[in-house]
């Protein structure tokens, strides 16, 4: 799984960042770990059994709730990520498809979905993948449940 990791310029908007940053919070609860290191960046390639596998046999999301979604489900599966710097600008007459509402509701209703399914997943994938602060995470949370 080849990945974008976002490298901006100064013309990005503090309101996108920002929301970039809790998705992130969010990505590291659900995979107990900081290995996704952007779930937003569009600039991916999928290996193509695992995807459809995933889009076939798990509820994903359509729209902005996707992007993160896959990458989550990729990763409770196993599957290793390649991380590329790439450069991103905003440029003034550029076009959002960014509904403010709308996909706000079905981001953080993708992550109530992991957040609920996560705990085996995500144990499951920091015992396979060695991920030392997985481990300590999972730990952690097991002594909370």
């Amino acid at each position: 799984m080849v990945c974008g990791r976002p490298v901006y310029d100064g013309s990005v908007p503090k309101a996108r960042l920002y929301g970039r940053k809790i998705t992130d919070f969010w990505n590291a609860v659900n995979t107990c770990s900081r290995d996704i290191k952007d779930g937003m960046c569009g600039f991916r390639i999928y290996p193509v059994a695992p995807f459809l596998d995933v889009v076939h046999h798990e509820k994903v999301g359509d729209r902005l709730d996707f992007d993160n979604e896959i990458l989550i489900r990729l990763y409770w599966r196993g599957l290793p990520f390649v991380w590329l710097d790439t450069r991103i600008a905003y440029r003034e007459e550029g076009i959002s498809h960014f509904r403010l509402r709308a996909d706000n509701w079905l981001i953080s209703k993708m992550h109530t979905r992991l957040f609920s399914a996560c705990w085996p997943g995500a144990w499951a994938a920091a015992a396979k993948n060695g991920s030392a602060t997985g481990r300590r995470s999972v730990s952690a949370a097991a002594r909370c449940f």
